[in-house]
């Protein structure tokens, strides 16, 4: 679920729409924000080539597979493989496909204050609330009866060949018991099955600097950091799913925006672009490229792809206090880089960690800041339901995000 953690992380804070965009807080006065954000069920995404598949793999309980579990194991499918390649080759408990789904619910928490007019500092970070849950199931049947008669016609009249035919003949049928005792007793991953966690994802601070204002339009630059303050994932849980990726990012941001009063309408556009920077990780490194299944862990230097985000919206405001908005997000994460002495390691762990996502989004955004100015309204507030959906993609998830924004000035 490597990937998926990465995925996540990337499509819930790289696209926030923003309204207003270039305006700051007033010296001196300050902001509370409360986010609640959750998704609908992510049971599938678009795979390298952007085509939408399920979340799940395919496991082959094979000979080579099940000769790691224990000695007998091993002693049965060496002498197997003695008396006949092709049934040592040929045998298999069946296949099983384990089909995997997310639900994720975050509250997000930030401020601000106004520095100056025209510099204002923010910070924000998330709470997750998530659940992962991976179903087992059986895709294809044992051989047994095949590789019996396959060793019958290999291993003649041998007494071991003749015992092994009769072993192998009877074996029990395997279950997703099976699968799961290879996953923990040969693979070292804890228990399959469900997930659930919560916990203080990556933590953003930033300035915002208003570089002009002019009677309807202006422009803004943000600088700042995203720190590490979430949970990672532990490589020893196939489903786990952390809250951060482990390391300081550093962005900077420029946009603007204007308004046509005539019109009731405006309109604001931002592009960010983010540096990863590298740290150390300990990784499973996946057996197969593509899998995230490996026998082995190891030590890496991990360099997560850069960012670039590109936010448009459009606003129509028919009176001072409701804003009907709507937008398109372009998010773009480069392939990440993985430095050790094993290059099969860095090549395959590398291999499709490129993301792009185009989310359109929708939403109303209900204000008393107006109000509050005129003496109307007791405090200065706003409250904005909204909607994202990502439509297509590349090595990305496919769901719909729900959105319910709440600030208070003061």
């Amino acid at each position: 679920m490597r990937n998926l953690l990465q995925i996540l992380i990337f499509t819930f804070f790289a696209s926030n729409a923003l309204a207003g965009y270039y305006s700051t807080l007033p010296k001196g006065v300050r902001a509370f924000e409360f986010r609640h954000i959750f998704t609908s069920d992510i049971g599938s995404l678009y795979n390298n080539k952007g085509v939408k598949e399920d979340i799940y793999f395919n496991e082959n309980l094979n000979a080579e597979i099940l000769a790691s579990l224990n000695t007998a194991t091993k002693v049965y499918f060496d002498e197997l493989k003695a008396l006949s390649p092709e049934a040592h080759d040929e045998f298999s408990f069946g296949e099983y496909q384990a089909e995997g789904s997310a639900n994720v619910d975050v509250q997000v928490v930030g401020g601000g204050i106004g520095i100056t007019d025209k510099i204002t500092a923010y910070f924000g970070f998330p709470i997750f609330d998530a659940e992962v849950n991976l179903d087992i199931r059986r895709t294809r049947g044992n051989n047994h009866a095949k590789v019996a008669s396959i060793l019958e016609r290999d291993a003649g009249d041998s007494d071991t060949g003749r015992i092994l035919g009769q072993l192998t003949g009877q074996l029990p049928d395997a279950t997703g018991e099976l699968l799961q005792g290879v996953m923990v007793n040969m693979y070292g991953y804890k228990p399959v099955g469900s997930w659930k966690a919560k916990g203080m994802g990556d933590t953003e601070i930033g300035l915002m600097y208003r570089i002009a204002e002019w009677d309807y339009s202006g422009l803004m630059m943000v600088g700042g950091m995203n720190l590490p303050t979430g949970r990672e994932d532990d490589p020893d849980i196939i489903q786990d799913f952390g809250f951060g990726d482990g390391q300081t990012d550093i962005f900077g941001e420029f946009g603007g925006g204007f308004v046509i009063p005539r019109y009731y309408f405006g309109f604001d556009s931002f592009i960010r672009y983010t540096y990863q920077l590298p740290t150390e990780k300990n990784l499973r490194i996946p057996d197969t490229p593509g899998i995230p299944i490996g026998l082995t862990k190891g030590d890496f230097t991990e360099k997560l792809g850069n960012k670039i985000d590109f936010n448009l919206q459009g606003s129509f405001f028919p009176n001072d206090w409701l804003t009907i908005f709507g937008g398109y997000i372009y998010s773009h994460q480069g392939q990440s880089k993985y430095s050790s002495s094993n290059t099969y390691a860095n090549d395959a762990l590398a291999l499709d960690t490129m993301i792009e996502t185009h989310t359109l989004l929708g939403g109303l955004d209900f204000s008393t800041v107006n109000l509050f100015k005129r003496g109307k309204f007791w405090a200065p507030v706003s409250i904005s339901p909204s909607v994202q959906r990502i439509v297509k993609g590349i090595n990305s998830p496919s769901y719909t995000r729900y959105n319910l924004k709440f600030r208070l000035f003061f």
